[in-house]
């Protein structure tokens, strides 16, 4: 599921935001990357990342770079990079099977400048409306400079959200330690149409999730954060922390999330609109791979962690001994075959019959960036069930992907602009639940940034499922896809009678994305807590969870996470020496 891709549709509101193409010879390279499985291993290591999603990479290149901690290795089960992070080609189409952007923050782009691909960075034009189905009519959402246009919002409904930003006649929130839903802080502090027509659209494209059971403080921790502060007002909250984040900078004092120093000319450039809507010229993928590529063979590919056990190094301090199974090519599907994957050469590939050879290396330190089920499952064969347990409790629907093109003449000539090549102009479309149709959400794929489709094509990338659908994992791909279609013209963006679109893929993730829901936030710190003291009174200290699940969905803040996770790392391994 495309959570950053989703997310953008409804862009930096004043709500949610207080809480490529390179040449043959770049990709010629990346195709022929050489992360044996069959290469030596060292015998110990400093740092043992297990999984190569952007989690992992971005952990691993932080070790490297910021702290020049250069024994380190990346295992992945899979036989390439990236984790959901997948771009896809198909004749002059381009699109993301994963996220489909992300917004730029410090640590993504230092992470793209470290790789080498900062000059490959693209950004969407921050004015690109985003519409939101209400009333069976796409209404410009009230973000920026359409906040005076939209008719999304009554007058009623605006001005019962401007009395809950004061707090003024505001229910008092629920009694401290009792965790509430997003559902029921919106409608409580700003009120129905607020969460009806903008939070819940939200949130089914950012989770995939359901707002009556997702996690106020697990997913818009910082909202509830000024609430608290502003003493029921989230606009005193805000004020108090814009005047504090002023006094810090003026005093030297540390920034929130700043664990990494960054330098000047690591910073992402500003924009008077905020974060901006990012990829990367040749897709989002780009950025794993060319991490990956830097890394060279500290990342091995193939190799599936079975378990880990604690050890001791010949003086006497805590190791970790990690079990690896290794994984064949076959089977694999076609999305594991991209440029970049692991090459089928006599000295790479994992012959057949090999897949059950058995890989140990032993770790000072276990950095476990795999989704919350895989972690588990690796805790419980490690004999650590009461670590593992709540692990297993975290939630991952099934989301599908259908990646639709259609000739410019059929999109509505109310929403069709005749001066853009691709013939719509904004980012996409949130359908919320009580319009009744199955789809979540549309991104505008060809619209965003260019190069994406041919001339006198649109690409539009469609969500469906998320928790509230999950009969989407066992659907008919086509028949989803005519589905999709249907919806499309319902919403009014693509005119009746329309001949039906090229499908150029439909991808079904059954466990695509985790759920903040309530008690989420209890389960990691719970599963972090039982790894300190288990089996015997073991050190298990040293393995660390991580990963979207344990940080957020976002790309960014998963590659800001791993930085944080690397400084700790640096520090005690500092003080080991």
């Amino acid at each position: 599921m495309s959570s950053s891709a989703l997310r953008l549709l409804c862009g930096r509101t004043s709500f949610f935001n207080l809480c490529q193409k390179y040449p043959p010879s770049f990709l010629s390279q990346l195709s022929t990357l050489n992360f044996s499985t069959h290469s030596p291993f060292d015998s110990t290591y400093d740092v043992v990342v297990v999984g190569a999603g952007i989690s992992g990479l971005s952990t691993a290149q932080a070790l490297s770079i910021q702290h020049k901690i250069d024994n380190v290795l990346v295992t992945e089960a899979d036989h390439r990079v990236g984790g959901k992070i997948t771009t896809k080609r198909n004749k002059d189409f381009l699109w993301e099977e994963g996220p489909n952007s992300c917004l730029m923050n410090d640590a993504l782009y230092r992470a793209a400048r470290d790789a080498g691909v900062e000059s490959k960075i693209l950004s969407a034009d921050p004015k690109l409306p985003r519409w939101i189905l209400w009333g069976r009519r796409l209404r410009v959402a009230p973000i920026g400079s359409y906040a005076l246009k939209s008719d999304l919002l009554s007058t009623q409904g605006l001005l019962r959200a401007i009395r809950g930003v004061t707090g003024f006649g505001v229910s008092p929130a629920p009694p401290k330690g009792q965790e509430e839903s997003v559902e029921g802080f919106v409608r409580r502090t700003l009120g129905d149409e607020i969460f009806e027509r903008l939070v819940e659209p939200f949130c089914s494209g950012v989770y995939a999730g359901d707002p009556s059971k997702l996690s106020m403080r697990a997913a818009f921790g910082k909202l509830v954060e000024f609430e608290e502060t502003g003493d029921g007002s989230l606009l005193r909250g805000v004020f108090r922390y814009v005047m504090n984040k002023r006094r810090e900078r003026r005093t030297g004092g540390a920034k929130d999330g700043d664990t990494v120093p960054l330098n000047e000319t690591a910073k992402a450039p500003k924009s008077s609109s905020g974060p901006t809507v990012s990829s990367f010229e040749g897709g989002i993928e780009i950025l794993p791979k060319a991490i990956a590529q830097k890394l060279g063979d500290r990342v091995r590919l193939g190799l599936r962690l079975v378990r880990i056990d604690p050890t001791q190094l010949a003086d006497g301090t805590t190791a970790y001994r990690l079990s690896y199974r290794r994984m064949s090519h076959q089977g694999d599907d076609d999305s594991s075959r991209t440029a970049g994957a692991v090459p089928r050469t006599a000295e790479g590939d994992v012959a057949a019959g090999d897949e059950d050879a058995v890989v140990e290396v032993v770790a000072k330190k276990v950095v476990l960036t795999t989704p919350a089920f895989d972690a588990a499952d690796i805790l419980s064969r490690s004999g650590l069930v009461a670590a593992a347990n709540p692990l297993k409790e975290v939630d991952y629907p099934p989301v599908a992907l259908v990646v639709l093109s259609y000739d410019v003449d059929s999109i509505s000539a109310i929403h069709r602009v005749s001066h853009v090549a691709h013939g719509l102009s904004g980012f996409g479309q949130l359908h919320p639940r009580p319009e009744g149709l199955r789809t979540l959400g549309t991104i505008y794929g060809s619209t965003l940034f260019p190069n994406r489709s041919p001339v006198a094509r649109t690409t539009l990338l469609n969500f469906v499922g998320g928790s509230t659908d999950r009969a989407v994992g066992s659907a008919d791909p086509m028949a989803l896809a005519m589905e999709v279609d249907l919806d499309l013209k319902k919403s009014g963006l693509i005119r009746e009678g329309a001949a039906k679109p090229e499908v150029l893929g439909v991808k079904v993730y059954p466990k695509a994305i985790p759920q903040f829901d309530i008690g989420h936030l209890d389960r990691v710190e719970k599963a972090k807590m039982m790894l300190k003291n288990e089996r015997g009174g073991a050190d298990w200290s040293g393995v660390k969870l991580a990963g979207n699940y344990v940080c957020g969905v976002a790309v960014g803040r998963c590659i800001e996470f791993g930085f944080e996770i690397a400084e700790n790392l640096a520090q005690e391994l500092a003080r080991k020496k």
